[in-house]
């Protein structure tokens, strides 16, 4: 469809609110609905009882629409992808499958794999915030069917099928309840049904080219923010409603409708009586016979803008993510190649026989220090995990005095670089060994203890390790240096937050 025509757009929602009686509803909505799709074959389910039952199913056949009413009959074989339909109706946001040979979130559908359509177009029928129905479309001939047009066309016409399927049910409804009522009760419930049928969530309004709005529905009144008082007073005006920098795509409308009799629809604002832009999507077409007076549809596209810029946002920071996650990925990678190469000439070095005490001591450090900054560098390849709350700690056994001697000889070093002095307090009676994981227990201790040596410029720091029978170790790490105020107690805890000191950050508590 090249083109969409707003009045056939008007006329095909004024035959679908037209109808009361849900059969023949659904039997002109089908037909309607069809027409304007490219579709081959269509079904239209209902919510019943919370459950999605198949209330019609429609095809065309030699150039001929073929309904069938199935809303009373008894349950048959799905004909449709359960998947979409599912989503569908989980998430209440249309799924279009341009070309559906094509790998899609939904191929693993047994529907989609047997009947592999070329086109697939899933439409929720929604009243407010409520679920009405699905419209599920399909061609199995073409691929890219359904056009930005036709969607367009019938995203509006589902909005008018919303709103009469459920005064169509509710009228269904009603006549079951009140089959034995009198005939004056039930005239007065179509009377209100009646009144239902004409709102309308589509604002329609007719103007004339010297800029009035001469009547309008109350969706648009509710859109624009004008009273029926406002509008049979002359105040709704074209000219007042339009900000500066959409009058030229309003003049090119205006000559559309004047060459061809309708006009492309476009986005704009509208400013409403308060003040306020709202984003909306407007068409229009000339009246028959008129050339001066025409009628337009005006869709609110507040909730849709919303969403568009909240998936925006989602795959911004999505993208963002993954960029971070390959960033530290080849980050840990270059920095292990150095780092290897560090630990297998510590290894060599210590080879050699004529090295003194402090010199194998001194490699030892280099060895257990590497080691430590490997297994970091290995966590970041472990991010996604950790990301995903998904990091699993391995557990060992660990010979505690061992452990405890490797955290002494990595602090010393730094402690006697700074002239202080380090002491690690073993209470008597300690356990030979331990089960944890040894490099996150390492890490805990090594970093309050190299925050102590950091931001302590004379005097000591210690180590101390109690045992709580039946089975708890106590380690505290105690320094004469600035240590915190009070008021950045609390700070200090938060991921990547550092309390002010008087010479540098103090990137946490002297304590693990």
């Amino acid at each position: 469809m090249a083109q969409l025509d707003l009045l056939s757009v008007t006329k095909a929602s004024q035959a679908i609110s037209g109808q009361i009686v849900l059969e023949g509803l659904v039997d002109t909505l089908m037909r309607i609905l069809l027409e304007n799709a490219g579709a081959q074959t269509g079904q239209l389910l209902l919510v019943r009882n919370e459950s999605l039952v198949l209330a019609a199913e429609a095809s065309v056949e030699q150039q001929t629409i073929n309904v069938r009413w199935h809303l009373n009959k008894a349950p048959r074989e799905s004909a449709w992808p359960a998947s979409i339909v599912n989503y569908v109706r989980r998430c209440q946001e249309r799924v279009l499958l341009a070309d559906a040979t094509q790998a899609n979130p939904f191929s693993a559908d047994d529907y989609m794999a047997q009947r592999q359509p070329k086109s697939v177009l899933c439409l929720p029928l929604m009243r407010r915030s409520d679920l009405i129905g699905l419209l599920y479309l399909e061609n199995n001939l073409v691929t890219h069917a359904f056009t930005p047009e036709r969607v367009t066309v019938l995203e509006l016409l589902a909005s008018q099928a919303a709103i009469s399927l459920e005064n169509a049910l509710l009228y269904d409804d009603l006549q079951q309840e009140n089959s034995e009522r009198a005939e004056e009760a039930l005239r007065d419930r179509e009377a209100r049904i009646r009144r239902l049928v004409d709102s309308n969530i589509i604002g329609l309004f007719f103007w004339d080219f010297a800029g009035n709005a001469t009547w309008a529905n109350d969706a648009f009144l509710q859109i624009v923010g004008y009273s029926r008082d406002d509008l049979l007073s002359g105040d709704v005006r074209w000219d007042n409603m339009t900000p500066p920098e959409y009058r030229a795509a309003d003049s090119k409308a205006a000559e559309e409708l004047r060459q061809a009799g309708t006009c492309q629809p476009y986005e704009k604002e509208f400013i409403r009586k308060d003040g306020r832009r709202i984003p909306v999507l407007i068409g229009g077409a000339l009246l028959e016979g008129s050339e001066e007076h025409g009628v337009a549809f005006v869709l609110d596209l507040t909730e849709r803008k919303e969403a568009e810029a909240e998936r925006a946002a989602r795959r911004a920071a999505e993208a963002a993510n993954q960029a971070k996650n390959t960033f530290l990925a080849n980050m840990s990678h270059e920095l292990r190649t150095p780092l290897n190469g560090i630990l297998g000439y510590v290894q060599i070095l210590r080879r050699n026989k004529t090295l003194d005490q402090r010199q194998i001591e001194g490699l030892n450090v280099i060895q257990h220090s590497g080691e430590q900054l490997l297994t970091l560098i290995n966590d970041i390849l472990d991010f996604s995990k950790a990301e995903a709350g998904k990091l699993e700690l391995s557990l060992t056994d660990i010979a505690l005095s061992k452990f405890l001697r490797i955290i002494v000889e990595i602090i010393d070093v730094r402690a006697r670089q700074k002239g202080l002095e380090f002491v690690c307090e073993v209470a008597p009676k300690l356990p030979r060994g331990i089960r944890a994981n040894e490099s996150r227990l390492r890490q805990i201790l090594l970093n309050p203890l190299a925050n102590a040596v950091k931001f302590t410029d004379r005097g000591q720091v210690s180590l101390r390790v109690r045992f709580s029978p039946p089975a708890r170790l106590r380690f505290e790490v105690h320094d004469t240096g600035i240590g915190v105020s009070a008021d950045h107690l609390e700070t200090i805890f938060q991921p990547f937050e550092q309390g002010a000191t008087r010479s540098a950050g103090w990137a946490g508590p002297a304590w693990g």
